[in-house]
Order: C-alpha cells, then structure tokens, then sequence
C-alpha cells in the first residue's frame, strides 16, 4: 500500500516546523498566527485525513498508520529533522510522533492537548459521547454538526472572537469530510487510544506545553504534563481559551518563537562543547 497522502502547504524560512491542527481544522486553521512563525521556521502546514484538502482515510486507517503516513510524508519533502507544533488532537498526534520518532522530532510544542484519559469508566463514556457525535453527523450533515459541536462550553471564550474570525472558523470547520469527522471521532477518541501518561517520561526532546488560562480542564493538564515531561516548560495564557493561537495570536506566537529561539541555541552551545569548540560565556 502507497499510504494515506496528506496536503502540506509549506511557507516560510528557516528551521522547519510541522504544525498539526485540531479536529475539524485544516492547515488554514493556523492563519491568525502563520505571518509570526514563517518569519523564522519554514513552517509545514499538514492536512489530516478528511481535514483540510487531504482525502478521507481508507478504513481501518488506525493512529499508528496515520504516524507512519506522516513520517513518509516528511520523508518525501526530505526532512530528517524538524520541531512539532501541535492543537488538541494535534497535540496528541504530536506527542505519539515524538515517542515514536525520537531522534526526528527536535522539539515539541503541544497546544490545549490531553495525553489521554486512564480511568476505564472516563475512557467507556468518551468513547459513546464520541460515538454519539459521530451518529449525529449522518443524522444532520456537516453544516449542523458544526454549529453544535461549536456550542461546547470548551468554546465558549469564542464569543469574545469579532464575527469574521468565527465565521472562518465554522468555513473551515464545515469543509471537513463526514467520513473524515467520523473516523477522527471514533478511531482517534481519547476513550479509545491508549493514553500516554506513563510514555511522558520518555519524551527526549524539549517541550512546550501551553494552555489558556480561561480552559481550567486543559490548564490543570499542562500543569500535570509539565510536571511529568523529562525538559519541559509550560505556559498559561491569559485572554485565552482553548484556542490561544486563534484568541490570541500574538502571545501565542511570541512564546513559540521564544521557546523554539533559546532551545536552538541551547542545541548550538551543546554541540560546541561536544566539538570541543570555544564557547562565549
């Protein structure tokens, strides 16, 4: 089998930066921030399958394939080496590349992710609430799936978006494929993956892990990951939600650049000392 074939747009110089949105987003999904980021990483914007301009998964299409399609889409562009940014079920699929590919992944920036939920009973009830919004999809088509998945309270901070910006959000969004939507709701369900709590300790690169200060359940997780990622910082954004690189572009950008800025450098001055080369205290 030749794989699934992911669309990637590609903008920017620099160092390269593989960006993974969340559900129901696509590679656009990251334009409040993309002008900040391609000023200084040459940036890999990834459709996920059924996302985007990406075609639906084949079935089963499983977490450890949709890895391995991503790995030989890199490969393909000839990029051994490049740092993740990933969002919500981005992040996951970030952190499952970073555990998977280590010596590929050279740093980690994980937006308003979970790694993923232990208890059985948590993980039974995700999996029918999962199941259930999957159902409702072929019940009511995209148009009105959308505009009730956006009426979760995780979203409620975008009632402080103006109307333009949650009117490309609900395009985007709607642009997904039902057979795309599905199968991220039912295969890649937090109530169905593994969870990765116990592999955070295997993380070898440096890591980000950022979540708004208005999202209490994914701020109590950061907090956690933080504490559980071998180098890892974590930030909490204030004015934002779930959605910091959509609520809050600026500072989100800022602090990515930031982290990825001071990790290259700190990479430089190891490999000087390993050289044996002089080091400029």
């Amino acid at each position: 089998m030749d794989g699934q074939r992911l669309h990637v747009r590609i903008a920017g110089s620099g160092p390269p930066l593989l960006l993974l949105h969340g559900f129901l987003g696509s590679g656009e999904s990251w334009a409040p921030c993309l002008q900040s980021l391609t000023s200084e990483r040459t940036c890999v914007l990834m459709d996920l399958p059924g996302h985007g301009r990406s075609a639906p998964p084949p079935l089963p299409y499983p977490m450890s394939a949709l890895i391995d399609d991503i790995e030989a889409t890199l490969a393909r562009l000839q990029l051994s080496e490049y740092a993740v940014l990933g969002y919500s079920l981005g992040g996951r699929i970030a952190l499952c590349l970073a555990l998977s590919r280590p010596d590929a992944v050279t740093e980690l920036v994980c937006e308003s992710a979970s790694p993923g939920i232990v208890d059985a009973a948590e993980r039974r009830d995700r999996r029918a609430a999962d199941a259930e919004w999957a159902s409702r999809i072929e019940e009511v088509g995209m148009q009105a799936f959308v505009a009730a998945w956006e009426q979760q309270p995780i979203f409620g901070s975008h009632e402080n978006l103006n109307a333009a910006a949650r009117a490309e959000q609900r395009r985007i969004r709607a642009s997904t494929t039902a057979s795309g939507a599905q199968w991220a709701l039912r295969e890649l369900s937090q109530g169905r993956q593994p969870a990765l709590w116990a592999e955070l300790g295997k993380l070898r690169c440096p890591s980000l892990v950022m979540a708004g200060a208005a999202d209490r359940k994914y701020r109590a997780l950061a907090e956690r990951m933080g504490g559980m990622i071998p180098d890892a910082e974590v930030r909490v954004v204030s004015g934002a939600g779930h959605t910091i690189h959509l609520e809050q572009p600026r500072a989100f950008s800022r602090l990515v650049l930031e982290f990825l800025r001071r990790r290259a450098s700190n990479n430089e001055r190891r490999m000087d000392v390993s050289s044996g080369m002089a080091v400029n205290a």
